[in-house]
């Protein structure tokens, strides 16, 4: 079942911050999202509080991917389980279901394969 707390999300992007931002706002508001707040954490490092009802949730994971986000492997099964229910849920009251959503992102342009080769880490 559904929790009304805040979910955690993790992702990175390997596009320039400046650049990708604008596009993932749109892709937050497109899939019917309200960005609540976006906090600077860090140079390369950006958290989004998003609401969005459960109706929205499949465009919302479609959107984040069709603009270069990669998400962690604990977000993508967080993403299909919450898509599952929309899912199960049909054209019920339950998909008007407002959800909170923290996403943080790293943004990674300027490191390379390379980099990470030759450090032996991974920043994300």
């Amino acid at each position: 079942m559904l929790t009304s707390h805040s979910l955690d999300l993790q992702g990175f992007c390997y596009q320039d911050r400046v650049d990708a931002m604008p596009a993932l706002d749109l892709a937050c508001t497109d899939s019917g999202g309200w960005i609540l707040e976006r906090t600077t954490v860090a140079a390369n490092v950006v958290e989004l509080n998003i609401e969005i009802q459960l109706r929205g949730i499949v465009e919302l994971y479609a959107n984040l991917a069709a603009n270069g986000v990669e998400l962690t492997r604990v977000t993508q099964d967080l993403l299909t389980e919450l898509c599952n229910c929309r899912q199960q849920f049909g054209f019920t009251e339950a998909q008007n279901q407002i959800l909170s959503l923290r996403l943080k992102l790293n943004f990674l342009e300027h490191v390379t394969v390379n980099s990470l080769l030759m450090t032996g880490s991974v920043t994300a």
